[in-house]
């Protein structure tokens, strides 16, 4: 296939068949310049100067080198993004590229200013560069939506479906959750703090969360499950903590904590301990890892804790 239009070489290996002057002699050698000719897409082109640009008179240019195309590259895949808020985002998932000759490029992300923890519609800018320097950018909205309590309470329910059996007690379907959560979520101590929906949301969907993440989503297992439950927090201490106090089987209100404990501190039971547990609790706590105030709380707050 020929075409004739405008065309621009670069850092090509040009030999020129005739008279070279202001080359200084040389038939080879790299440089760049844009020149009208007809040109073949499959074969080397033969380009015939009809100046005396580049020192070189009523002569053929013969170039074993594919042109710079005219098409800049194509991004495909791009499309709006909807996430939940507290989502990861994969920008890249599902984008590719070509440059105008199908080959295969790595499109990246310039910019975005998304906050995928706060609500709000955002923007992501793509771009992807072919090896002649040509670059395509495109850009679309990233709408981070509200966290919906009725989803959340039906993966709750969802989960609880997998995990208890209609024949247990209240207690064993405490200790079912309360293993779960254990075993199922990782602590990390920068998580999303904004509502209990919110966090529970982050440890069901991403497995991870701090303090308030553990205590909510075990908050909304234990009330899905019909287990008496309610939210302590501590006074006192250089940071915030959250946990859970229950009442199973009406045994009584007992301390409960999924979330995990410094390693120097593993051996403490954290499953239904009592108010004279949590007070040597903290007393232990603050031995071994000089933390204050672990498990202080103000006990006109809640009911009678088992002493």
């Amino acid at each position: 296939m020929r075409k004739k239009g405008l065309i621009m070489f670069c850092l090509s290996i040009v030999t020129i068949i005739g008279t070279v002057t202001a080359l200084g002699g040389y038939t080879e050698l790299p440089f760049c310049f844009e020149i009208e000719c007809t040109y073949d897409v499959d074969n080397p082109i033969e380009c015939i100067i009809e100046s005396d640009d580049y020192g070189v008179t009523d002569d053929k240019l013969i170039i074993d080198n594919e042109p710079i195309p005219d098409t800049p590259p194509q991004i495909f895949g791009v499309q709006t993004l909807k996430v939940r808020a507290g989502d990861t985002i994969l920008f890249l998932h599902g984008i590719t590229a070509k440059d105008a000759f199908g080959n295969i490029l790595y499109p990246y992300v310039v910019t975005h200013n998304v906050n995928h923890d706060v609500p709000g519609v955002y923007s992501v800018t793509y771009a992807a560069e072919d090896s002649w320097g040509l670059r395509t950018e495109v850009t679309v909205d990233v709408y981070v939506l509200q966290i919906d309590p009725e989803h959340v309470i039906a993966m709750v329910n969802d989960l609880l479906a997998h995990i208890l059996r209609d024949d247990m007690t209240q207690l064993e379907q405490a200790r079912t959750i309360f293993s779960w959560v254990r075993n199922n979520v990782r602590y990390v101590g920068d998580a999303n703090r904004r509502s209990l929906y919110e966090a529970a949301y982050q440890a069901l969907r991403h497995r991870r969360g701090d303090c308030f993440s553990f205590y909510a989503v075990t908050e909304l297992m234990l009330t899905q499950a019909g287990i008496p439950n309610m939210r302590v927090t501590r006074v006192g201490g250089a940071s915030e903590h959250f946990w859970n106090l229950i009442n199973p089987d009406n045994l009584g209100w007992h301390h409960l904590d999924t979330s995990p404990h410094d390693i120097r501190v593993q051996n403490l039971n954290r499953f239904m301990f009592t108010a004279s547990q949590a007070a040597a609790h903290t007393a232990y706590i603050y031995r071994i890892t000089g933390r204050t105030n672990y498990y202080t709380h103000d006990p006109y707050h809640y009911p009678d804790i088992a002493p």
